[in-house]
């Protein structure tokens, strides 16, 4: 009893003698001092901490949106100023890339523009495409800007070139193969497109198991002078135009020309090809064509000398 009574005296005392500045609270005082802290804002220090780490987490998902980010299959895409996620596969205006608009008539399938009308082919024409017919589109005939001489697009089919070359060549060509490249390099030349083979038989291979046979007419180089109707229409006397310009529609005229074909495409004679397109043996001999005859003349006409003094022509055919 008397050590309590001391006890409350000094604390009275001490109490009385201290400001609250100068007072040392004991342990348990100390704890209590904690949480006073705590109510008077260190703890909302605490909370402000925290507060931090929400906004760590705010910023990931910030991040993720200025990156220009697009969930697949999504692609970002430009539209004014804006910035849009489209799916370019589907896209009509977005097509297969940003900014690549199909146009009327078309619309994006596949990450490609395709034509509504079904009869019709999608042909990318500079920036942009057309829907076309390209059984009758003579500027995409049978496929995307495959161009015809002329107007003329028949079932996909341009209207064939013919020539007679402006060069003369020895009759040791190379075989067929040597003749046929002649052809390709003259319309190379003269910036004729398409494939060109020599009308021209070795008296085993020959144009009628060569050639391409079309069903739409040959027409020399200018595009408009009519030459046949069809390849089944050459072994029709006569042509109905002598095959007399070369490729650059220049005329060749008074010209023999290496044949030993027939109008049909078969070969004319199994001897007389210049041993095969390789001899200038004046022995040897070939039959001959002309460029100046509409008749059967014009491919199967008079037997010729393979002499080395002698240059002779080429008529060459577009596949």
């Amino acid at each position: 009893m008397a050590r309590a009574i001391a006890s409350g005296f000094v604390g009275i005392a001490l109490a009385a003698c201290s400001s609250p500045s100068d007072f040392v609270p004991s342990t348990e005082d100390a704890g209590g001092a904690a949480g006073s802290g705590g109510a008077s804002g260190s703890g909302g220090a605490s909370g402000s901490g925290g507060a931090s780490g929400s906004a760590g987490a705010g910023g990931t998902v910030s991040g993720g949106g200025s990156g220009g980010g697009c969930a697949s299959p999504k692609t970002e895409c430009t539209k004014g100023t804006a910035t849009v996620c489209t799916d370019t596969t589907s896209d009509d205006v977005n097509c297969g890339a940003c900014n690549n608009v199909c146009p009327t008539g078309a619309a994006c399938k596949s990450s490609s523009c395709a034509c509504n009308d079904a009869t019709k082919t999608f042909c990318k024409q500079g920036s942009s495409g057309l829907c076309v017919d390209v059984k009758t589109d003579p500027q995409n005939c049978g496929a995307c800007g495959k161009v015809c001489p002329n107007a003329n697009c028949t079932a996909g089919e341009c209207d064939k070139v013919v020539f007679v070359t402006k060069d003369g060549y020895g009759t040791n060509l190379g075989g067929v193969t040597g003749a046929d490249a002649a052809c390709a390099a003259a319309a190379t030349g003269a910036s004729l497109k398409g494939t060109f083979k020599a009308w021209i038989s070795d008296g085993i291979v020959a144009p009628i198991s060569l050639f391409t046979k079309s069903n739409t007419p040959y027409v020399l180089p200018d595009g408009t002078t009519k030459v046949a109707d069809s390849f089944a229409a050459l072994a029709t006397d006569p042509l109905k135009h002598a095959i007399d310009k070369g490729p650059d529609k220049t005329p060749v005229t008074g010209k023999a020309v290496m044949t030993n074909v027939k109008t049909d495409g078969t070969f004319s004679s199994v001897s007389m090809e210049c041993n095969g397109w390789l001899s200038t043996a004046g022995t040897d001999k070939f039959v001959a064509g002309s460029t100046d005859v509409t008749t059967s003349a014009w491919t199967d006409g008079p037997v010729k000398s393979c002499s080395s003094s002698l240059l002779q022509h080429l008529f060459c055919f577009e596949q």
